[in-house]
C-alpha cells in the first residue's frame, strides 16, 4: 500500500520550512554589484609617431633592412613604410615586411597604421615615459647619422629587453626629426652562438612638392 508522506507531522513541518525558505530565502538574496573602478584623470599630450611624420609630404618612404645573424645563417627582414594619407588630426602609414630565410622566401601583406596627432595618458604619470622607447630605456648619447644623404642628430637608447627567446639587449638610435623615428637599432640576443640582429635605415625618398 501507498504510503502519502505528507500525513506525517514531520514531513509536513520540513515542507513548510521549505516553501517559506524558497519564497523568501531566494527572493531575499542579494544582487553582486562590482565595485566601479576609480575615475582616472587624464591629458592630451602630442604623439611623437604623428609629429615625426606629419613635417613629410604624402608618399613619403623609408625602407629598414635588419639582418640576424646565427650559426645557422643569415635571415634578412625588410621593412618599407610609406606615408599614406596626413591630416591634422591622424596619419597613415602603410608597412609591408619582406622575410629572406637561407631555404624560404615570405613577402608578407601590407599593414596600415593610423598615428593620432594626441593621445590622452593619465595625469599623474611623467609624460617622459611615454616618449621613451621602453620604460626601462636610458638615454646613453647622441650620434649623428647620414641617411639617404641627410644628417640627422640621433639620440641613443639602451636597455633590457624580454622577447620568447628570453632576455635580450636592445640600443636604439633615433631622431625625433626622422620619419617613424627609428634610424639604427640592434639587439643582442645573449646566446653562445654570438645570434645579432642589426636593423639599418638604408632609404630615405621624399617626393617633391
Amino acid at each position: 500500500m501507498a504510503r502519502n508522506i505528507l500525513s506525517h507531522p514531520t514531513n509536513i513541518w520540513w515542507l513548510h520550512v521549505t516553501l517559506v525558505w524558497l519564497i523568501f530565502g531566494c527572493s531575499q538574496q542579494e544582487t553582486f554589484v562590482p565595485p566601479r573602478p576609480p575615475k582616472v584623470e587624464t591629458h592630451a599630450i602630442p604623439n611623437p609617431d604623428f609629429d615625426s611624420w606629419s613635417e613629410y609630404p604624402v608618399g613619403t618612404k623609408v625602407v629598414r633592412h635588419k639582418e640576424i645573424t646565427n650559426s645557422e645563417g643569415v635571415v634578412s627582414v625588410t621593412t618599407t613604410l610609406v606615408l599614406k594619407e596626413k591630416t591634422k588630426d591622424q596619419v597613415v602609414v602603410e608597412s609591408q615586411i619582406n622575410v629572406i630565410r637561407p631555404d624560404s622566401a615570405m613577402e608578407n601583406p601590407p599593414q596600415v597604421f593610423e598615428f593620432p596627432a594626441k593621445y590622452q595618458v593619465p595625469l599623474v604619470m611623467n609624460t617622459d615615459t611615454y616618449d621613451r622607447p621602453s620604460p626601462i630605456a636610458r638615454k646613453t648619447g647622441e650620434e649623428v647619422v647620414t641617411v639617404a644623404g641627410r644628417k640627422f642628430n640621433a639620440e641613443i637608447f639602451e636597455w633590457e629587453g624580454t622577447l620568447e627567446s628570453g632576455k635580450v639587449d636592445l640600443k636604439l638610435w633615433r631622431d625625433r626629426t626622422f620619419p617613424g623615428r627609428q634610424i639604427r637599432m640592434l639587439t643582442d640576443y645573449r646566446r653562445d652562438n654570438n645570434e645579432m640582429a642589426r636593423e639599418e635605415t638604408i632609404e630615405l625618398v621624399i617626393p617633391e612638392v
